[in-house]
């Protein structure tokens, strides 16, 4: 049985690039958008990418941040989904990222761990 969950994601048009709480290693912290909570998974796989665009370079000691917005979860078994996430990475003080894609992974999870994002867990 195949389901789908779709997740409207905001524009990362607009987002500054720097963020003013950084990492105690002085490293920018990335924003994850709509992902869901899972407290064990089983495994991990990257898949790939697609629709990679290289939009401009990044200079020597410039920061970058990631941003990743989940736009797709397709549950491909029971337990086991295909995420589709929107990668953004932003260089700091640039308008132009450096770089935009879809990025594939797939999840295992234990029965009983996913939480929907934004839920605590019990």
């Amino acid at each position: 049985m195949r389901k789908t969950r779709s997740v409207s994601s905001g524009s990362m048009a607009g987002r500054s690039p720097a963020d003013p709480e950084a990492g105690s290693d002085g490293r920018e912290k990335g924003r994850n958008t709509g992902y869901p909570k899972i407290d064990r998974r089983s495994y991990g796989l990257n898949y790939g990418l697609n629709k990679v665009r290289f939009l401009a370079l990044v200079k020597c000691g410039k920061r970058v941040r990631g941003h990743f917005t989940l736009i797709d979860m397709v549950e491909r078994q029971p337990n086991r989904y295909q995420l589709t996430s929107e990668v953004s990475v932003e260089i700091e003080g640039e308008d132009t990222p450096a770089l935009v894609a879809e990025w594939l992974t797939f999840v295992e999870v234990e029965p009983q761990q996913f939480q929907q994002a934004g839920q605590d867990h019990a």
